[in-house]
């Protein structure tokens, strides 16, 4: 009956007999460590099985269980006859001087399942990070087109001349444009949860993302009484390939920082395609 109860819950018992250095092992037990059931078991072999980084904490065990007569669950690396290195749990009580009786299982499944569970969770918790970190940066990005928009108005709210006036519309138009890019990129989950931010790759006037960088930026420098001007613009377009969404943010960060950090004077820009 003990055999079979044991069986059924992949426990195996086992005494031992420190003074002679023995062990006695149930056919369950055997067949958890590797042994053949006929196989004679010593406290050498025993020990010649144990994982080198465990073997430590299985001699202070033993020590433990000899000086108080219990020893309690411990987990060791086990290194079965075929190679294969498992984990098993023993614990063990006093059975006379000098003998003990305990009990062990291969729980080296259950550790897998626990270190997957872990990952798994620590995955989650990366993306979680990833989702965050690119929303910051998102929500950093929108504010160079949305500064452009604000821009934009009040230059409006100024009424100017027609002539004046086509090219904020066209520059709060294209603000616009930037801003809904951006949302849609905060919007795209999919991209959220991989932590990066499809990169496009079309043709565009390198020329005209400079002009409307300018534009989006020209009522911010007047306020601070500083002159934004733009060099290499003259001639014809420059066609570049990429994504001119994000070159129009790279280009509104810098500007938007050297208008911040600059008290007299004038942000100069210039282009110069090779």
């Amino acid at each position: 009956m003990l055999h079979l109860a044991g069986t059924l819950a992949g426990i195996g018992h086992w005494r031992a007999d420190f003074s002679t250095g023995t062990f006695e092992w149930s056919e369950q037990a055997c067949s958890i460590l590797g042994f053949p059931p006929d196989v004679t078991v010593t406290a050498d072999l025993w020990r010649s099985h144990v994982h080198p980084d465990d073997l430590e904490l299985y001699e202070l065990r033993i020590a433990d269980a000899r000086r108080t007569g219990r020893m309690p669950q411990t987990r060791l690396r086990w290194t079965r006859p075929d190679g294969r290195v498992i984990h098993v749990l023993s614990a063990s009580e006093a059975d006379g001087p000098d003998r003990a009786i305990g009990i062990l299982r291969d729980v080296t499944t259950e550790l897998e399942i626990e270190r997957s569970l872990i990952a798994t969770r620590d995955q989650a918790r990366a993306a979680e990070r990833a989702k965050a970190e690119l929303l910051a940066v998102m929500s950093h990005e929108v504010r160079s087109p949305l500064n452009g928009l604000l821009n934009s108005i009040e230059s409006l709210r100024r009424n100017p001349s027609e002539a004046q006036r086509q090219p904020v519309l066209q520059a709060l138009s294209e603000a616009a444009v930037s801003v809904m890019r951006v949302v849609d990129d905060m919007l795209d989950f999919s991209r959220v949860e991989s932590g990066r931010v499809v990169i496009e790759s079309v043709n565009f006037d390198l020329k005209a993302v400079v002009r409307t960088t300018v534009d989006l930026y020209n009522g911010t420098a007047a306020a601070k009484g500083l002159g934004l001007v733009a060099h290499g613009l003259e001639g014809e377009p420059v066609i570049v390939r990429g994504d001119s969404a994000r070159v129009q943010q790279l280009l509104s960060n810098l500007v938007g920082n050297a208008i911040k950090f600059t008290e007299h004077g004038a942000v100069s820009i210039g282009l110069s395609p090779t």
